[in-house]
């Protein structure tokens, strides 16, 4: 019996070890020099990336543990953020956080994983191309004169801006824009797949096509549409009460 007893513990102290590993310690909050303007963000893995207008360091914090996990690379114009495979997150996970200051030449955001991104307000440009794989969130309010998005997987972007064009491609179940804060251009163009849904406001036409069942919102524009769709893929107006 008390053989049986031992067994048991051992398989059950196995079980244990074989699932995924969370880390807990004390908080604590990293200071690093950045050489800035820099001009790129490259963000792989699970953190929370905030831009914050009034800082002139980067800051790294969260659970010191954890904080092990992420490799940050600064260079002369680019900032890589990679949070390892053993840096886990969700609804029960302490966060980790990475704050840069504001760089008015930011021309590249890249994001792989589900982070988030935050950048307040602020004026940079004159090109923005945010590229975005898995299922990250990105939030922003910016006025630029060119804005590319590339977002593939389950992303959401909710950037509230007014620039001359945007040429936006979205791939699985993205959800681009809202329906009050809508992508606004003078030119579009746009390409949708899956059930991604994006959101739009020009005083122009929108050039491009909705596929399988995507939706494309849009707000002004010209009576004739300039969208092609098909499979059961739909462009629909709609107006702000």
């Amino acid at each position: 019996m008390k053989r049986n007893l031992l067994l048991l513990a051992a398989a059950l102290l196995v079980l244990c070890s074989c699932g995924p590993r969370k880390v807990a310690g004390q908080e604590e909050t990293v200071t690093r020099g950045i050489q800035s303007p820099y001009e790129s963000i490259s963000i792989k893995g699970n953190v929370d990336v905030v831009i914050d207008d009034e800082a002139n360091v980067m800051t790294l914090t969260g659970d010191k543990n954890l904080l092990k996990l992420l490799n940050v690379k600064v260079g002369k114009k680019t900032i890589k953020i990679t949070a390892t495979a053993g840096l886990l997150r969700d609804a029960s996970s302490p966060r980790v956080k990475v704050t840069l200051p504001f760089s008015p030449w930011l021309n590249n955001l890249k994001m792989e994983g589900t982070s988030s991104f935050e950048f307040g307000r602020g004026d940079i440009g004159p090109k923005l191309t945010v590229e975005t794989k898995g299922a990250n969130y990105v939030h922003s309010v910016m006025a630029l004169v060119d804005l590319v998005i590339r977002a593939e997987g389950s992303d959401r972007i909710m950037i509230d801006c007014v620039c001359d064009n945007a040429d936006i491609d979205a791939k699985g179940s993205c959800i681009i824009g809202s329906e009050k804060g809508p992508i606004a251009a003078e030119k579009i163009k746009i390409f949708t797949y899956g059930t991604s849904e994006v959101y739009l406001e020009s005083p122009n036409d929108v050039f491009g096509a909705a596929a399988e069942a995507s939706v494309i919102h849009i707000r002004g524009g010209n009576d004739s549409l300039k969208l092609k769709t098909k499979d059961n893929a739909k462009v629909l107006r709609y107006d702000i009460m």
